[in-house]
C-alpha cells in the first residue's frame, strides 16, 4: 500500500500588530479534506484559532508571498511548515517578475490576458513611475552596456505595470511568450514593450525591487475625471481579471490609467462600503466578498464622464438584469450573482476621485 501523505499545508505567516507595534508569526495550518484552517502562535506556543472554517482562504490562495484573511487578520506566509507543503507546492508557485514598459503601457490589458492564457497568474501587481534613480537602479548590471543611458531615460519616462507571475515554469514561459509579445507592441530593441526575469534567482530580486516594500515609487494622483473599478476577489478566483481589465481598457472613449492588487482586510472593506451600511439589503455580504481575498483596483479616466462611461461598460449591479437588458456588459459577461457581480464601480461623479484615492494614495501607501 503507497503511503498516503498529510492531509494538511503548513505554513509560516507573519501579521503585523499595530496596536502592539510588532510582527507575530504563526503556523497556519489548512486541512485539505474539509477546508478549514487552524493557527498556532509560534512566539507564545499556544493554540491561537482551532480548526474551524474560513470562507475567505481557499487552497488556490495558498502560496509564498501571499497574503490571506484570517478574522480580520492580513497574513502574509513567509515559509513552509513542513517538507510536504513545500514538495507539493514549490513546483507550481514558481514565480517571475513581468513588467510592461511605457511604451505598451496602453495595451497592459491584453498583455496580461495573454499571460492569464498561458497558464500564469498574477500574484502580485501595481503600476508605478520610475525615477531616473530607481530606474538605474533596476538596471545596474547593464551598467557597463552603451544600450544603459538610453535604457533608462525610457523606462523613466512613462507608467510601467510590473507585476509577479505564478505557475510551473514561469520563468522560461514568461520568456517564450515575450518572444511573441515584443512584435506585436514593441517596436525596437529598446522600446520592446515588456520584461521578464531571466532566472529564478532574478526573479526573486526583481520582485522584491517591486513588492518588498523598500522603495517609495510615486503613486497615482487621480484626474479631475476619474472612477474606480474593482474587481473582486471571486472573479478572480474563477481566472476573468484578464477578461474584465481588457473590457474596461476597450476603446470607449476613456483609458485605463493606474491598476494595482489589493488584499483588503474586514475594517478596510467595511470602510470603503460604509455608505451602503443599512442602505444596501447585501451589504453584510458585499464586505464579506471584498475582504474574501485579492482583489484589482482600476483606475479609469476620460474627459467625458468617467463615472457614467464606467458605469455603462459594467452594466446593472444585479447581473441577472444585465444579462437582459445589457448583455454585452461585464456584470452580464462575468457576474454571478448580485453579491458576486464581477466589478465594483464608482455611483456618482463626486466620488470617482475620492474612491481612487481610496485604493492608489491611502491603502497603497500602508501596503
Amino acid at each position: 500500500m503507497s503511503q498516503v501523505g498529510p492531509a494538511r499545508l503548513i505554513f509560516v505567516a507573519e501579521y503585523y500588530d499595530d496596536m502592539a507595534e510588532m510582527m507575530r508569526e504563526y503556523s497556519l495550518q489548512y486541512f485539505l479534506a474539509d477546508q478549514t484552517v487552524s493557527m498556532y502562535d509560534i512566539r507564545n506556543r499556544r493554540e491561537f484559532l482551532k480548526r474551524m472554517e474560513v470562507p475567505t482562504i481557499r487552497e488556490e490562495h495558498l502560496y509564498l508571498g501571499s497574503q490571506v484573511v484570517v478574522h480580520s487578520r492580513k497574513l502574509k506566509l513567509t515559509g513552509y511548515g513542513d517538507a510536504f507543503t513545500a514538495a507539493q507546492l514549490e513546483k507550481k508557485s514558481a514565480t517571475t517578475l513581468a513588467m510592461v514598459k511605457p511604451d505598451a503601457f496602453a495595451s497592459a490589458a491584453e498583455i496580461c490576458a495573454a499571460a492569464a492564457d498561458a497558464g500564469l497568474v498574477i500574484s502580485q501587481m501595481r503600476t508605478v513611475q520610475l525615477s531616473q534613480a530607481q530606474a538605474q537602479a533596476f538596471y545596474a548590471e547593464h551598467r557597463a552596456q552603451p544600450f544603459y543611458a538610453q535604457l533608462v531615460s525610457f523606462m523613466a519616462s512613462g507608467k510601467i505595470l510590473a507585476m509577479e507571475l505564478m505557475g510551473e515554469d514561469a520563468v522560461p514561459k514568461w520568456r517564450g511568450l515575450m518572444e511573441s509579445l515584443r512584435p506585436r507592441f514593441g517596436s525596437d530593441a529598446t522600446r520592446n514593450a515588456v520584461h521578464g526575469s531571466d532566472s529564478a534567482a532574478s526573479a526573486e530580486r526583481e520582485a522584491a525591487f517591486f513588492f518588498g516594500g523598500g522603495n517609495n515609487f510615486d503613486v497615482c494622483t487621480p484626474c479631475q475625471s476619474c472612477s474606480l473599478a474593482l474587481i473582486l476577489p471571486s472573479a478572480i478566483k474563477g481566472g476573468q481579471a484578464a477578461n474584465i481589465m481588457a473590457a474596461i481598457a476597450a476603446d470607449r472613449g476613456g483609458a485605463v490609467n493606474a491598476v494595482q492588487m489589493f488584499t483588503l482586510t474586514k475594517p478596510n472593506a467595511e470602510e470603503f462600503y460604509e455608505v451602503y451600511k443599512g442602505v444596501v439589503a447585501d451589504y453584510t455580504k458585499k464586505v464579506s466578498e471584498l475582504a474574501s481575498g485579492p482583489c484589482i483596483a482600476v483606475e479609469f479616466v476620460s474627459g467625458n464622464g468617467a463615472v457614467e462611461t464606467l458605469r455603462e461598460i459594467c452594466g446593472p449591479s444585479d447581473p441577472d438584469v444585465a444579462r437582459t437588458i445589457r448583455p454585452a456588459s461585464i456584470r452580464a459577461k462575468f457576474g454571478v450573482n448580485a453579491v458576486q457581480n464581477a466589478v465594483h464601480v464608482t455611483d456618482l461623479p463626486e466620488d470617482g476621485c475620492l474612491e481612487v484615492e481610496y485604493f492608489f494614495n491611502l491603502l497603497a501607501s500602508s501596503a
